[in-house]
């Protein structure tokens, strides 16, 4: 990191930073009760940042970036600036600090900043700049790999199958500029998308270029899966395998592929033994990361309810208009409840748009904490009237910007929009606190089939997947989830607009349970729902269950935890509370 012109007070300090010893920097810094080398500032800064005291260094760049300085150092201020909203988690900050930057330099200098910059462009959704910014990264060797990533990322995102394959097939033609690591990145693009056929090409491509390794075999091992060789699967996946792949090899993924496979096979004994050493890898990962994320469970549930009440009833708070939708509904529950399931069968409908798994929520919550410098959730009974209209702003502002999912008439008068996020059902006030005439469908089922499918899940990690590594892990979350909606029964306005679906019933009775759905939501029945498979397989699903939604309605995933009663019977009351409420049975 440049710092220009440095004071022998300046050089020691760099010493200590280089060693990590972030205090004496900062206590040598401080000896000086003003500091006005712009060095040792800038360093004050760095060291702030590198102490996690992110505003506080914010705040010193913010006034070092004001000084009449040379244009590099300007662009890497910004670029300070940007790392320091991007650890608070202010992303449109970020984007705009290291656009900042960028504009100042944009050479290979300055890559860094870029892949950052396309980074948030990606998670915010901002395809175009990101597809013009990767353009300008392509050009240098050094940011190829970066730069077709965000391309594959981005197609995946807006459902562009066909791109996904052109952008794999072009860089399988220069498979020498690649590493290991990228070219598993290009396969799972392959499977990702059911582009099967792409990614045995490429295999044999990389075959002939580096032998057959044995990262390579998980891949033939993935592709025996999803062509239903179960066998097969076992066969490669052998435990000597697994100790000969690479350190940067997702061994965890192996054991759930294994156990995947056992578990088609019928020998759950073995496949729950591989799903408990994949939960084990995941949480040594999981302890390996900072976790201070507030639990807005807990959060909630120490939150004084009652008060909500009025803002409910309160007629000041504004309904949908009509540039808004018809409806808006949320579909909400636990993970793997099948909410997937419903929303491709709500999908075949006329006027219905599903935004599934997207960051509405999150958009709305930032401007809580950013804009109106508020707590969530522990404010929102504060929040004014114009707060809240702001608020239903930046929900639909940010759905305009998924342009995905939009036409170019945005919303139309007839459009039912469906907002798929399961565990949403933990934001439920702030649902009707912005949108009271909301409906809310509500995905169940068997609480141990729950419990059981996302403990054999391989989710990516963030605040809310740590909370189901284990078995045990997910039957607390489950408990504390189901607590909280109890909880919101008592004081929230649902029973009007509120609809329960049972997947059990929807997997057997589906005629029965659509026109049951379809009546509550306001829409006039197209038989197309019999067939939803078929519609799925257009779409790219985004969800760990895109494999079942791509086939026929199938029951052998309903009372799944009674092949693994001998694995699992020690939690059964830990659920029965919730097993008797909902009507199931042991």
């Amino acid at each position: 990191m440049f710092l220009g012109k440095s004071t022998s007070l300046v050089k020691n300090s760099v010493q200590v930073v280089v060693c990590g010893e972030y205090s004496d920097t900062f206590c040598n810094l401080s000896k000086k009760q003003t500091p006005k080398n712009f060095s040792e500032q800038e360093l004050k800064g760095i060291t702030l940042f590198k102490q996690q005291n992110y505003e506080q260094a914010l705040v010193l760049f913010r006034e070092l970036v004001k000084e009449s300085i040379s244009p590099d150092k300007k662009c890497e201020l910004w670029g300070h600036i940007g790392e320091s909203y991007l650890a608070m988690e202010r992303s449109q900050d970020a984007i705009e600090a290291f656009e900042a930057s960028v504009n100042i330099d944009d050479t290979v200098y300055n890559g860094h900043i870029m892949v950052l910059l396309c980074n948030l462009y990606l998670e915010n959704n901002r395809f175009s700049a990101l597809e013009k910014l990767t353009l300008h990264l392509s050009v240098w060797p050094n940011f190829i790999e970066d730069s077709q990533y965000f391309m594959i990322e981005s197609a995946k995102k807006q459902f562009n199958k066909d791109l996904v394959i052109s952008i794999v097939s072009n860089c399988s033609e220069k498979l020498e500029l690649f590493t290991e690591n990228f070219l598993v990145k290009l396969l799972n693009a392959c499977i990702f998308v059911s582009a099967l056929s792409q990614a045995e090409s490429l295999i044999d491509k990389v075959e002939k270029k580096f032998g057959n390794i044995a990262w390579l075999i998980t891949f033939k091992a993935q592709i025996s899966f999803d062509r239903k060789n179960y066998p097969k699967v076992v066969t490669l996946l052998t435990d000597e395998l697994i100790q000969a792949l690479p350190k940067w090899a997702k061994i965890n993924h192996v054991y759930h592929l294994r156990g995947l496979a056992y578990d088609k096979l019928a020998q759950y004994d073995l496949a729950f033994d591989s799903f408990t050493r994949m939960a084990n890898i995941v949480e040594e990962l999981a302890n390996q990361e900072e976790n201070d994320i507030k639990d807005y469970v807990k959060s909630y549930l120490q939150m004084p309810l009652h008060q909500l009440s009025g803002m409910y009833l309160n007629e000041e708070v504004p309904r949908l208009s009509n540039n808004n939708p018809k409806s808006l509904v949320f579909m909400i529950g636990f993970p793997r409840s099948g909410t997937t399931l419903l929303d491709s069968i709500i999908a075949t409908q006329e006027n219905v748009v599903i935004l599934s798994e997207t960051g509405t929520l999150d958009a709305v919550r930032n401007i809580i904490v950013t804009k109106f410098n508020k707590s969530y959730p522990e404010d929102i009974t504060s929040l004014t009237l114009i707060e809240i209209s702001e608020l239903r702003q930046t929900y639909f502002d940010y759905v305009n910007s998924l342009d995905v999912y939009m036409t170019n008439d945005k919303y139309q008068n007839n459009t039912i929009l469906v907002d798929k996020m399961p565990l949403n059902v933990i934001h439920l006030p702030l649902i009707l606190l912005l949108f009271p005439d909301a409906k809310i469908i509500f995905s169940l089922r068997h609480p141990l089939d729950v419990c059981l499918s996302n403990f054999q899940q391989n989710y990516l990690l963030n605040s809310e997947m740590t909370k189901l590594i284990s078995f045990e892990h997910c039957v607390k979350r489950y408990n504390e989830v189901f607590t909280l909606f109890e909880h919101y029964h008592s004081y929230l306005p649902l029973s009007d607009n509120l609809l329960f679906v049972k997947y059990e019933e929807l997997t057997d009775k589906l005629p029965e349970v659509a026109n049951k759905v379809f009546t509550f939501l306001d829409i006039k029945k197209d038989d197309k729902y019999l067939e939803f498979y078929k519609h799925a397989r257009e779409r790219i699903i985004n969800t760990s269950s895109r494999n079942q939604v791509t086939e026929p309605l199938y029951h052998n995933s309903r009372y799944k935890y009674n092949n693994y009663l001998t694995n699992i019977e020690s939690f059964i009351p830990c659920l029965q509370k919730f097993i008797t409420k909902y009507g199931y049975k042991v």
